[in-house]
């Protein structure tokens, strides 16, 4: 037990100064490509982290900085209600985290071109009351007439 007030302060400052290291190396490594935020991770593949781009249809790029997309993270277009219509997922992505879409209410279906990916959580949660989840022929993982909760169509 420490009794000398000067040994905990520096005990405290230390501890303080490996919290700030570690929250300004998760920082730096967000990076923006376009419209999107995003991290590299192990070097060679990208996660998708956040949107800042228009309102509309959109579809999640394939590759960033000459890296694969593989995952869209948690909460990375939370509340981007202005997004209508369809959003594509590319034959890449493997993970979508949770709430990645949530509150995403003008999206009316999400078109995967690959297998399905791991969802974690509830990533899209408050969407459309007609909200759909379209799949390609002879993909894997999908299950109709509903997959993961959502209702579900090979196309």
């Amino acid at each position: 037990m420490l009794t000398n007030p000067f040994l905990r302060l520096r005990k405290r400052s230390a501890f303080l100064s490996i919290v700030s290291l570690l929250l300004f190396s998760i920082g730096a490594r967000a990076k923006q490509w376009g419209y999107y935020t995003y991290e590299v991770v192990n070097g060679n593949t990208v996660t998708i982290t956040g949107y800042t781009g228009p309102d509309g249809a959109i579809t999640i790029p394939s590759v960033i900085d000459e890296k694969p997309v593989t995952a869209i993270g948690e909460r990375a277009f939370f509340y981007c209600d202005g997004l209508t219509g369809n959003l594509v997922i590319p034959e890449g992505v493997t993970s979508i985290g949770n709430q990645a879409f949530e509150g995403c209410s003008g999206l009316a279906s999400v078109t995967f071109k690959g297998h399905a990916p791991e969802l974690k959580g509830s990533p899209f949660a408050c969407m459309a009351d007609n909200f759909k989840v379209y799949f390609r022929q002879g993909k894997e993982g999908f299950t109709t007439p509903t997959w993961q909760g959502y209702p579900c169509e090979e196309m």
